[in-house]
């Protein structure tokens, strides 16, 4: 793997990355995504107790029928080339 830029949490939707160090030849962009901590307690609500992920000694109060927020990458999304 080459270079690796690590972005903080933007809130900014006309967040602007330039990537500098970008070759000739083929690059790869990878983009990695987080859920919210609310949205996996939900989803490991929905299973059985020896199949989830997390565990919280806080009642949260997160049922598997509550409303998922909004998470991840929202877009939309646009990766412009320029010279």
């Amino acid at each position: 793997m080459g270079s690796q830029l690590i972005c903080p949490t933007h809130r900014d939707p006309a967040l602007v990355i330039r990537f500098c160090w970008i070759e000739g030849g083929r690059n790869d962009l990878e983009i990695e995504v987080a859920n919210l901590w609310p949205n996996r307690l939900i989803g490991d609500a929905a299973r059985p107790e020896d199949q989830r992920f997390t565990w919280t000694i806080v009642g949260h109060g997160h049922k598997a029928d509550s409303k998922l927020l909004r998470s991840g990458l929202l877009g939309p999304v646009r990766i412009l080339i320029s010279e």
